[in-house]
């Protein structure tokens, strides 16, 4: 991380703190809805990625995906101040078709803009998985896995 990036994820994070009661963030799914509905994949998944930021600096990290049955979603990543995970970044939009998956992540208080996801939904012995990249709307991205953890019945 550059030294500006930590001052101004600093002054965010102080940010927050002040605001962190004034509103919540909702993930709602946009745009048309997807033929196939999100029931099967709706729970809370386990997923690691790696790749490059969009200042050019490697990543790797791992994050909780909590997937609704009406595609909604959210992130929480292990962090010292997890109850800023909803106001750092929200579960936008999400379309399942067959087993294809397209989601999109707003950012919030960040130069690199959305997160664009592609995957696959895939079922093997172990139970569902869902494999793709990610990329950052300036530049940057990488590849992720998924396992679900649990399954909302």
């Amino acid at each position: 991380m550059t030294y500006v990036g930590f001052i101004h994820r600093c002054i965010l994070v102080l940010v927050m703190c002040l605001f962190s009661g004034t509103f919540h963030l909702t993930a709602i799914s946009a745009g048309e809805p997807a033929e196939d509905n999100c029931k099967r994949i709706a729970g809370i998944w386990n997923m690691s990625y790696s790749g490059t930021s969009c200042e050019g600096e490697s990543e790797e990290s791992t994050l909780t995906l909590i997937i609704r049955e009406d595609c909604s979603f959210s992130l929480k990543k292990e962090n010292l101040f997890s109850f800023l995970n909803s106001l750092l970044s929200y579960g936008k939009s999400l379309q399942l078709k067959d087993d294809k998956i397209e989601a999109t992540i707003g950012v919030l208080f960040n130069t690199c803009g959305e997160i664009m996801m592609e995957g696959e939904v895939k079922k093997t012995e172990k139970g569902l998985w869902i494999t793709g990249t990610y990329r950052y709307q300036t530049k940057g991205g990488g590849h992720f896995i998924a396992d679900l953890e649990t399954q909302k019945q």
